[in-house]
């Protein structure tokens, strides 16, 4: 015994009880009871206090674990660059990635247009095996590397570019500054959405090469001498999304009847910043449950998606409801607001563009998507029943130059009433948008075709030949690579 080996004292009471315990095979140790018994034993044994046992022991997990890491960290580098001393990689490499979770966006659509216009880039999209998105694009023949092995730090490291439309810094960074240093690359900001709110806080200070942009009032916000973003002239693409030109693909090749019945109404509004902090520290599914079922948000939609004006128009036949939640608002929670009448989807059940292209209106909160509804001329309704908190910092972002009412691709509602009255509008009408919607959004757009993607890598190569992004978007369409054929 450690304590008496030292030349401690242990009372022969406590050594029989030591005994005693040990005796009993037949006790049904727990984990917990397993962990305490060993503490207070050599507690007792050392005449310490149980919390140094403790504190010793989890600092010695901690530190292990660390050791770990580093040496785990260390063995990676090595690797690296054993592979790029020994392979070969081609010239030009771009990168691609949505999220190391999922793909699915711009970054995804970029890619397709690159690997089938633009042999020259050596094309390569980043994303974790396991993601639901892999075999997918696998099937699809997309040059895949597995995020975060050692190929694909190699080839991130060999980059001309990484393009993501994501900022966060596994996006921006697929091979960890913290191990291999500041990258060479430029990183190309393809974005998740068209910018609307003021996210200049979460921008600045990012290390972002060029930006892409979509409408000449986005342009504007990032670029005017007061802007807060940091960013120049010289840095924003005024593209349009990568996506939009498989959206209206899409639309154009849909050959669905518009005379049908019934209506299908998509609904999706954006996430809550405390909402999806209250899901991140909730400790079961009950009580997840139970926020949403307090929270305004939870309150509001359920009260719409029971409104009488949309039961009656579901149960006649006339419409049929789908809503599908923002990635960090797990779908499963919100399946109590209705009494079976609407289908609930998940971003990983269900892909959000043939969504889209099969809806005949579109309802949103806040959500960016909206220009993705209004570019294939979808009717767009906006619910804004918490717009007062929404403004004054409930969210992640502030306001910014966009004025839903001034310049939204639809009306603003405040209440279910409202916005249930509309639906029933829009529905008897055949789901077309009015005409003052129409003349906005022909407005808003810099560009209103399927050359989206065909801009971006215009834009870059101008700029790998010494050409600026302002110089290389006055050169006439004729130079721009050739149209995606609908075929």
């Amino acid at each position: 015994i450690p304590a008496i080996e030292n030349g401690g004292e242990c009372q022969i009471e406590e050594i029989g009880r030591f005994d005693s315990l040990a005796q009993k095979s037949e006790y049904e140790w727990t984990g917990l009871a397993r962990v305490s018994e060993r503490v207070w034993v050599e507690a007792m044994m050392l005449r310490i206090s149980r919390l140094r046992i403790i504190l010793r022991k989890g600092i010695g997990v901690l530190f292990g674990e660390w050791h770990r890491q580093r040496r785990g960290a260390a063995r990676l580098v090595r690797e690296v660059k054993l592979f790029r001393d020994t392979v070969e990689l081609p010239p030009n490499i771009w990168i691609f990635l949505d999220h190391p979770e999922r793909a699915d966006d711009n970054a995804e659509h970029l890619f397709r247009y690159v690997q089938a216009h633009h042999p020259e880039i050596s094309a390569y999209f980043l994303l974790n095996r396991d993601s639901h998105d892999w075999e997918r694009l696998k099937t699809d023949g997309f040059n895949l590397l597995e995020y975060g092995s050692v190929k694909a730090h190699a080839a991130t490291l060999s980059a001309r570019f990484v393009l993501s439309s994501d900022a966060t810094g596994a996006c921006m960074f697929p091979a960890p500054r913290g191990l291999f240093g500041s990258p060479d690359y430029d990183f190309v900001f393809l974005q998740h959405g068209v910018l609307i709110n003021d996210i200049s806080s979460w921008i600045r200070g990012k290390t972002i090469s060029y930006c892409v942009s979509s409408t000449e009032d986005e342009y504007r916000a990032f670029v005017w001498k007061e802007s807060r973003y940091d960013l120049l002239d010289t840095q924003i693409i005024l593209s349009g999304l990568p996506r939009f030109d498989a959206l209206l693909q899409k639309a154009d090749q849909s050959q669905e009847d518009l005379s049908q019945s019934p209506k299908r109404l998509l609904i999706m509004p954006t996430w809550r910043m405390d909402l999806s902090r209250g899901f991140a520290a909730a400790t079961s599914h009950s009580e997840r449950v139970e926020l949403v079922d307090k929270s305004d948000f939870g309150a509001a939609w359920s009260e719409l998606l029971r409104h009488p004006h949309l039961l009656e128009l579901v149960r006649s036949g006339d419409l049929s409801v789908t809503f599908m939640l923002h990635p960090s608002m797990p779908s499963e929670l919100f399946q109590g607001f209705d009494g079976g009448d609407v289908d609930f989807v998940s971003v990983a059940s269900a892909r959000f563009q043939d969504l889209l292209v099969n809806c005949d209106l579109f309802v949103t909160d806040y959500s960016s998507l909206a220009f993705d509804a209004a570019y294939i001329d979808k009717p767009v309704g906006y619910f804004q029943f918490d717009e007062a908190n929404m403004r004054s910092g409930g969210h992640s972002w502030t306001p910014g130059y966009f004025d839903y009412r001034s310049m939204g691709l639809g009306p603003v509602h405040r209440t279910t009433d409202e916005t249930a009255s509309w639906i029933r509008r829009v529905v008897a009408a055949g789901c077309s948008v009015d005409g003052i919607f129409q003349d906005r959004v022909r407005q808003t757009f810099a560009h209103h075709d399927r050359s989206n993607s065909a801009r971006v890598v215009h834009a870059l190569q101008a700029v790998q030949k010494g050409v600026s992004l302002v110089e290389s978007q006055r050169l006439p369409a004729s130079v721009l690579p050739p149209l995606i054929s609908s075929t």
